[in-house]
């Protein structure tokens, strides 16, 4: 099953901007699927150190 997408738009800073636009390009992403990546990656991370109770 496909995970539901969510249409949205956020400001950024354009130094971000411009640093995913670069790592879009040198992995042959879109910039939306290189924001995807990040984000996904970030949460491993994040739930990687959490806690569990």
């Amino acid at each position: 099953m496909k995970d539901e997408e969510v249409r949205s738009q956020f400001r950024i800073p354009a130094v971000l901007y411009a640093w995913l636009r670069e790592k879009a390009r040198q992995e042959h992403r879109s910039i939306n699927g290189q924001l995807t990546s990040e984000l996904t990656e970030r949460m491993k991370q994040a739930q990687h150190k959490e806690p569990t109770p």
